[in-house]
């Protein structure tokens, strides 16, 4: 049994523990030991499947245009399968433990607590949440509010919970946290700002969403999804584990997860850069954009107008790029097959390659050491 074997199978274990307590919740106090202990666990678990991101993502760095099949084929095994589904895994047990007996145990105490800064410009909002979800909306032109759902084990562990929400030179900082000691505290944050607030918004765990902003939107988390939605400018998202979406989106993008499905679109300019160490990407709404596209394992799409230096790279699954017909790019595409809607363009044995019109565009450089690569007209 590998190491990641291993931690997946562990962290099923805790999760059905945390089911078998929150069916018995006669003894307050053993309740609270053994959701320590789960914590306690779970926090192993998190520094180890940490680690073997990083071996993951050494891997993964190490594979280049110029790599031979036959590497390429061993990053490939060495990628553990089940790269889609343990952060998601992990999650879901962190969530599981975090809200046990928010709808029944006695011991379990919650707290809304609101806070609302008042505004005479539009402000950048930065957010900060120890751990637990966030959401950011659009609301009144003039105020930032807050709304935020507090969750801990016991009162006394409630008390130590601070919300803050106030306006520090020339942004609006909002954060939630709490002493380090003790377990299983979590807030979810909903935070309404101006339409056109960029947003910078980060958690230790959880997911985070932000919609209808209309400007530059940040977002990081260790583990949990991340949905944008309706933004202009730069979009930057991270997280440790978990499927990325930005939709509707004006301008440049930056995502990078160490495990989950990537998605954009929108009208997307300037530079996309999307990076998974597992799953599939999909982008469409390229305009006039370069384009560095990258998967450990995964098929990738990509439609639009690509210009500058393109690269769209999988180790596992199948590429297909989608771009106008009078487009004047260079292409340099390589597969185990190869299929192309451009006849001025040399297809053989897997490979695209030749100058569509005077090239002026730039290149887009197309690799899969196993699946088929497409180039097609929009």
């Amino acid at each position: 049994m590998t190491d990641a074997d291993d931690i997946a199978r562990r962290a099923r274990e805790i999760s059905a523990r945390a089911e078998r307590i929150a069916e018995d919740s006669s003894d307050a106090d053993a309740l609270r030991e053994e959701l320590d202990r789960l914590d306690a666990e779970l926090a192993k678990l998190d520094d180890e499947q940490r680690r073997l991101d990083e071996d993951l993502r050494e891997r993964g760095d190490t594979t280049t245009a110029d790599a031979s099949d036959a590497d390429a084929e061993g990053e490939r095994s060495a990628r553990p399968a089940w790269s889609d589904m343990l952060h998601d895994l992990l999650s879901d047990v962190t969530e599981r433990l975090s809200s046990l007996g928010s709808s029944g145990w006695s011991w379990r105490a919650t707290e809304t607590v609101e806070r609302s800064v008042a505004v005479d410009t539009v402000l950048p909002v930065v957010i900060e949440n120890r751990a637990g979800a966030i959401l950011v909306e659009t609301g009144h032109a003039k105020t930032v509010t807050v709304s935020a759902q507090l969750f801990a084990p016991s009162a006394p562990l409630l008390e130590d919970m601070t919300v803050i929400a106030e306006q520090r030179a020339d942004e609006v900082f909002v954060k939630c946290d709490w002493p380090e000691s003790g377990h299983g505290r979590h807030a979810r944050l909903t935070v309404t700002v101006p339409s056109g607030a960029s947003v910078n918004a980060a958690t230790t765990g959880g997911a985070i969403t932000i919609e209808q902003t209309h400007a530059d939107a940040t977002a990081s988390t260790s583990g949990g999804a991340i949905k944008i939605a309706g933004t202009n400018g730069e979009v930057d998202a991270r997280t440790a584990g978990g499927a990325v979406r930005v939709a509707d989106h004006a301008g440049s993008v930056q995502v990078i997860t160490s495990g989950g499905a990537i998605q954009l679109t929108g009208v997307l300019s300037g530079e996309v850069k999307a990076k998974t160490a597992g799953g599939s990407i999909r982008i469409d709404g390229v305009e006039r954009a370069s384009v560095d596209a990258s998967t450990s394992g995964g098929s990738i799409r990509v439609r639009g107008r690509l210009t500058g230096e393109s690269s769209v790279r999988t180790a596992g699954g199948s590429v297909t790029v989608s771009i106008p017909s009078d487009s004047r790019v260079r292409v340099d595409g390589k597969g185990m097959s190869s299929t192309c809607d451009f006849p001025d363009l040399e297809v053989r044995r897997g490979r695209i390659k030749g100058t569509l019109g005077d090239g002026s565009e730039g290149t887009i450089v197309i690799r899969t050491t196993a699946g088929s690569v497409t180039l097609a007209k929009t």
